[in-house]
C-alpha cells in the first residue's frame, strides 16, 4: 500500500472545454519524469495512464493497447470530451513501460493526416490540437494554444472583420521559431518572436 504521504493531493480543473483538458493532460504527461500512475476521473469516465519520463501508456495490459498511440489518442479524447470537470491524483511506481509523449499523442489522432512539413500547428475550429511539428515542445504547444484562444475570442467578437484578407502576426516568446497556426479551414496565424517581427511584415508587403 502506497503511504498517503506520497501521493498528491486531488486537484480540481478550471471549468473548460474537453480542448481545455486535453492539453491540461498533455502538460502532466510533459511534466512527470519519474514512473508514476496518473488517476483522471471527470464525473463521466475514469482513465488511467503509466507515465515516466514524459512519455505515457494506457494502463492496461499489453494486449490491450493495441494500435497504442492511436488506441491512446482515441482514449484521451473520449475522456475529455465526456465531461466538464477533470480531477487527478498521481501515485509513485516502481516502473513504467516506454511510451508517448505530448506531441506523438496530439499527431496520433489522425484527425488531420500526417503533419505538414514545416513548422505548423494546427487546431480544429473550436481549438481542439490536431497536429504538431514532430520536433516541437509541449511548452510551445501550449504557446500556441494561447493565441488560438485568444483569436477565436476575437473571431468571436469582431463580426465580418476576419471575412477579409489581412495580415495577423502573434508575438510568441514560448515559440522557438517562425511557425504557423492554423484553426479550422480558413483562419491561420503567424507567430514570430519580436525580434523576426520586421522581416514578417517586409515579406507580407
Amino acid at each position: 500500500m502506497v503511504d498517503r504521504r506520497e501521493i498528491t493531493a486531488m486537484d480540481r480543473s478550471s471549468l473548460g472545454n474537453g480542448a481545455e483538458s486535453f492539453l491540461k493532460i498533455l502538460g502532466l504527461i510533459d511534466r512527470t519524469i519519474l514512473p508514476r500512475r496518473i488517476f483522471l476521473a471527470n464525473g463521466e469516465a475514469r482513465l488511467v495512464l503509466q507515465v515516466a519520463r514524459g512519455r505515457a501508456v494506457l494502463d492496461v495490459s499489453p494486449d490491450q493497447r493495441g494500435d497504442a498511440s492511436a488506441g491512446m489518442a482515441a482514449a484521451i479524447a473520449q475522456f475529455c470530451m465526456a465531461g466538464l470537470y477533470m480531477t487527478h491524483r498521481v501515485e509513485p511506481a516502481s516502473r513504467a513501460p516506454a511510451g508517448f509523449s505530448s506531441i506523438a499523442i496530439v499527431n496520433a489522432q489522425g484527425r488531420n493526416g500526417s503533419p505538414e512539413d514545416g513548422w505548423h500547428y494546427r487546431f480544429s475550429d473550436d481549438g481542439w490540437p490536431l497536429s504538431a511539428p514532430s520536433g516541437a515542445s509541449f511548452s510551445s504547444l501550449e504557446a500556441a494554444a494561447r493565441i488560438v484562444r485568444a483569436m477565436l475570442r476575437w473571431r468571436s467578437a469582431s463580426g465580418e472583420l476576419l471575412q477579409h484578407r489581412a495580415l495577423i502576426v502573434a508575438i510568441a516568446e514560448g515559440l522557438p521559431r517562425e511557425a504557423s497556426i492554423i484553426i479550422g479551414e480558413t483562419f491561420a496565424v503567424a507567430a514570430t518572436q519580436p525580434a523576426q517581427l520586421g522581416q514578417v511584415v517586409s515579406r507580407w508587403r
